[in-house]
């Protein structure tokens, strides 16, 4: 019997389910830096910083989801993501991850951080 080659990803914030969606492969930002998650992946779970999630989704769109840390389980060709926030999503069909809007990200990501810091102070 073939193994399965996708699964599937559930991004859930304090207010809502924010994202869910088949996917081929997942990087993720970890606490001790970036990850990856394909199809068939042992058990885990770990904390999440602010960064940015790729997602190769199973109709070759890709996606960007700037996410202000959280946690990540996997467990049974599942994902689920508690992120604290979804500060930026966007996707398309395009050939690799160049072609969606890096800047834009990087500006929600930027603002994930800092709220991050101000949480931090007090």
């Amino acid at each position: 019997m073939a193994q399965e080659k996708s699964f599937v990803i559930d991004i859930v914030t304090p207010d809502k389910m924010a994202l869910s969606l088949k996917a081929i492969s997942l990087s993720a930002p970890g606490v001790e830096g970036y990850f990856g998650v394909l199809a068939n992946h042992a058990p885990m779970m770990t904390e999440l910083k602010p960064g940015k999630l790729k997602i190769v989704e199973v109709d070759d769109m890709r996606a960007i989801v700037v996410i202000g840390g959280g946690f990540l389980e996997v467990e049974n060709n599942k994902v689920v993501i508690l992120a604290d926030s979804v500060d930026y999503v966007e996707e398309k069909k395009v050939r690799d991850f160049d072609g969606l809007n890096m800047a834009q990200a990087d500006i929600a990501l930027a603002d994930a951080e800092q709220r991050l810091k101000a949480l931090q102070a007090n």
